[in-house]
């Protein structure tokens, strides 16, 4: 999946993700299901 999102969005995920020893993808993910979730 491609997605596009906001510059700065995307450059404040980067760093967090670095921040936490993550990739992008797997917080994406996390927050994702939880999302999905919380929608059923």
């Amino acid at each position: 999946m491609t997605i596009q999102i906001d510059v700065d969005l995307h450059r404040r995920l980067k760093a967090i993700a670095a921040q936490e020893g993550k990739t992008m993808r797997e917080i994406v993910e996390e927050q994702l299901t939880v999302y999905v979730t919380s929608k059923k």
